[in-house]
């Protein structure tokens, strides 16, 4: 499970580290594998950790970069939840 949602062979998910979507191959209880290309597999555990920080999500969820002091930030961020609470 990732947000409430159940990861399925075949899903597509981002790496916030690694800045790029990946497919995931294998599901194993709490376990998530994820193939990027080139080689590169991840084992992801229990809502998208990654040694123990919270790295995959559906989509990426950077909206855009507050910059210091940006009071805009805080009216963004409750429009956004606004919006996604109806």
């Amino acid at each position: 499970m990732l947000d409430g949602y159940t990861i399925d062979v075949g899903d597509l998910l981002w790496d916030l580290l690694l800045e790029k979507f990946g497919t995931v191959t294998n599901v194993v209880g709490q376990e998530t594998w994820v193939d990027f290309g080139g080689g590169q597999v991840l084992r992801y555990g229990a809502n998208g950790t990654y040694s123990g920080a919270r790295r995959l999500y559906w989509l990426n969820p950077i909206i855009t970069l507050p910059q210091k002091n940006d009071q805009q930030w805080t009216l963004i961020n409750a429009v956004v939840a606004t919006i996604r609470s109806n």
